[in-house]
């Protein structure tokens, strides 16, 4: 018997071009504004608001085709989902030029890119099925973040967006459990490093898991949910991750996998994947 289907047409597919990163556009805010340590996946230690040592003038990574090779890959999976140029267009002068607004405009970075996780998460909320009954209040929260994020670059300095998350948080959660239990399941997996799945994962609960070099090679995700989860290493190649949800970019470019992995709309394989 065929499955119910847990996913609608996107509602908003110009939100989900807006989340695709440009590097071109942007003031390497990333190799700067962020602080890197060995143990999240960088050859060394660097405090925030420090330039990398690869960044070229122009904001140009001098080692971006040899990330994995270099031992680069927390830059590898990273991804702001579009927050660097969305904080670029908001200053005429890069922190170079300026260097009074450095701080500034890394502080207006991290809190677009707050706000844009929490969208991408609400937006994939809304293709939910299950989350039907919710549609209407992840709207409005949509909005609000929308609303937030569109604000001129003085008044997201200092924005504090605990109740705004502490409102997206619930609701986030009731749709992740609606859809479980509409695939019929729930089972929670809060520790799977280096774990072998096998089969079909439907109904998981993978959410804020340790799944680090795990390996789902073959499986098939039905309505799991991967919100936060940590995929470092974990091996995807030909699996089908199409019915997983609250799956981000940055995860999968953390994770392996193959051309044969089956992905969500929206999303798309990592150059490093074979």
């Amino acid at each position: 018997m065929a499955r119910p289907m847990l996913r609608r047409e996107n509602p908003h597919p110009e939100q989900m071009q807006a989340f695709r990163i440009s590097c071109a556009d942007c003031y390497g805010y990333c190799c700067t504004a962020l602080c890197f340590f060995k143990t999240d996946g960088f050859p060394m230690d660097k405090p925030a608001e420090t330039p990398c040592r690869n960044l070229e003038p122009d904001f140009r990574c001098r080692v971006h085709d040899q990330l994995s090779g270099r031992g680069w890959k927390g830059c590898r999976a990273y991804d702001c989902l579009g927050a660097g140029q969305a904080a670029a267009r908001l200053y005429r002068k890069d922190w170079r030029e300026a260097p009074g607004t450095a701080s500034e405009q890394f502080t207006v970075f991290l809190t677009l890119c707050r706000l844009r996780q929490i969208g991408w998460h609400l937006v994939e909320a809304l293709q939910l099925l299950p989350a039907k009954p919710l549609w209407a209040a992840l709207e409005a929260q949509l909005a609000e973040n929308q609303r937030l994020a569109g604000q001129p670059a003085g008044a997201l300095i200092g924005l504090d967006l605990s109740a705004h998350q502490a409102r997206v948080n619930p609701l986030l959660k009731q749709a992740a459990a609606l859809t479980m239990q509409a695939a019929g399941g729930g089972k929670r997996c809060a520790d799977g490093i280096g774990k072998r799945f096998r089969g079909e994962l439907s109904g998981m609960d993978f959410s804020l898991a340790l799944l680090i070099a795990a390996n789902f090679s073959g499986c098939t995700f039905y309505g799991s949910n991967l919100l936060g989860a940590d995929l470092r290493e974990a091996d995807f190649s030909d699996s089908d991750l199409r019915g997983a949800f609250f799956l981000t970019q940055g995860q999968l470019n953390a994770a392996k996998g193959n051309r044969n992995t089956r992905l969500p709309e929206g999303l798309s394989h990592p150059s490093h994947w074979d």
